[in-house]
């Protein structure tokens, strides 16, 4: 394995700041390729993420051959759109995933692009999908585990959901740990 391919030789900081530390650039996204497996469960999660996403999703799935192994756990206020999505799935369909990553989304069309590549991710087993229900509350938690091909592993807390909002515009704190 060279460098690259294992989670222990990127230089991450040990707090991000975002919008000002780039969570996306500077974090999350060099995390993605590297591993083989992400974990992540947050309070809000929503498609649209797969716009901000698209290439190092892309990364991490040619990394992997692939194939690779994304799972979310998140709480049950899911955005409409996504549950239709959920729902029927094959309504939403691509035929050919990394094509669609390596050209994105028309413009004008990017929330329908993204529920696709949800869809088809879910569709393919490249995705699993859990809803925690909490009576009478709601699932807060926020983190994200990396895992890679070397037997590292990299796992993130603090206060980001899995929404282009977070990595983009919110005021959010990642702590990254080691191991």
């Amino acid at each position: 394995m060279t460098s690259r391919e294992c989670l222990k030789d990127l230089q991450l900081a040990r707090v991000y700041h975002g919008p000002k530390d780039d969570l996306m650039g500077a974090l999350v996204g060099p995390l993605w390729p590297t591993a083989s497996i992400v974990r992540r469960l947050t309070g809000d999660i929503r498609s649209t993420v797969f716009g901000i996403l698209r290439e190092h999703l892309l990364s991490f799935l040619e990394a992997n051959g692939g194939g690779g192994k994304v799972l979310w756990l998140s709480s049950h206020k899911v955005a409409t759109g996504d549950v239709d999505v959920v729902l029927r799935k094959e309504a939403f369909l691509f035929d050919d995933l990394m094509a669609a990553l390596q050209t994105g989304p028309r413009p004008g069309d990017e929330v329908h692009w993204c529920r696709r590549v949800l869809a088809t991710l879910l569709h393919k087993g490249l995705l699993e999908w859990k809803v925690v229900r909490v009576p009478g509350g709601l699932f807060h938690e926020k983190g994200a585990i990396f895992d890679d091909r070397c037997g590292h592993r990299t796992f993130l807390s603090g206060s980001w959901n899995e929404t282009l909002q977070a990595y983009t515009r919110n005021v959010e704190r990642v702590d990254v740990h080691r191991g």
